[in-house]
């Protein structure tokens, strides 16, 4: 990812292929937590071939590292990049609408500031025409419809660990190593725990079940590095485990270690 300084307000492009792009934009990077900073390289490569093409300028980017359920008073970096579009007459660009917002009212509140506006992986999804508005509308209700299931089914996987709790009193979490006696006791570093333990069941679940395939496919691969691991498992298309298509040398090393516990 490069720095701000390393892109000016005269960093042009100018190309053949797909679509042709004209104007000025900012591109606006979200990630929930410091761990999804890989998440960076994605979007930014998704507003990159949104871009190909055309005589454009892409003027600056901001990346905010925060919860997309959080409101605009609470990303100082969405507020910046979209004051510095007004000033400029830039588009806003964001790789994905979940990056903006998963809030129907979020992104209804930007389109009443006459904010322009692109989703790169869905450039009709613009704010600049009435159909662009309307879809961006109808997409971030999905989004949001998507959200509330999510956290509907996490609520439930978490009562029936509660259950299990209470079954046998007390059980032992593997990432802390220490014992759960309770959920839903409004204490946090409990509720933590639990989650804690969901995650490493789903992990050490997927490692059972992929194992054979993942290691096949690392042993015939010529480049023995994580990072070539990675690429390997990347390219036969082996969902990772938490289901994206992309691998990174970080959870080949997870995989391994899980693979040996």
């Amino acid at each position: 990812m490069p720095t701000n300084k390393q892109i000016t307000a005269a960093q042009e492009f100018k190309g053949t292929a797909g679509q042709k792009h004209k104007g000025k934009y900012i591109a606006y990077y979200r990630v929930s937590t410091q761990k999804q900073s890989l998440g960076l390289a994605a979007q930014e490569t998704i507003v990159q071939k949104f871009l190909n093409g055309g005589t454009w300028q892409l003027i600056n980017f901001y990346v905010e590292k925060e919860s997309g359920r959080k409101s605009l008073k609470d990303r100082p970096q969405l507020r910046a990049a979209i004051a510095e579009c007004k000033a400029k007459g830039a588009t806003l660009l964001v790789a994905r609408l979940d990056r903006l917002s998963r809030s129907v009212s979020f992104v209804s509140s930007l389109q009443d500031t006459e904010l322009k506006f692109t989703i790169c992986d869905m450039p009709h999804l613009s704010s600049d025409n009435p159909q662009g508005r309307m879809m961006l509308n109808i997409m971030a209700s999905v989004a949001e419809y998507e959200a509330k299931i999510i956290s509907e089914r996490t609520v439930k996987s978490l009562a029936e660990i509660n259950t299990t709790i209470k079954k046998s009193k007390k059980h032992l979490s593997q990432s802390s190593n220490k014992y759960i006696t309770s959920l839903g006791s409004g204490r946090p570093e409990i509720g933590a725990r639990a989650a804690g333990v969901v995650r490493k069941k789903k992990a050490d679940d997927f490692v059972t079940l992929n194992q054979k395939r993942v290691f096949a496919i690392m042993n015939a691969t010529s480049n023995k590095s994580l990072r070539g691991f990675a690429n390997a498992l990347t390219l036969a298309k082996v969902k990772t485990p938490r289901g994206n298509e992309k691998w990174s040398a970080s959870q080949v090393s997870n995989f391994i270690k899980r693979s040996k516990a």
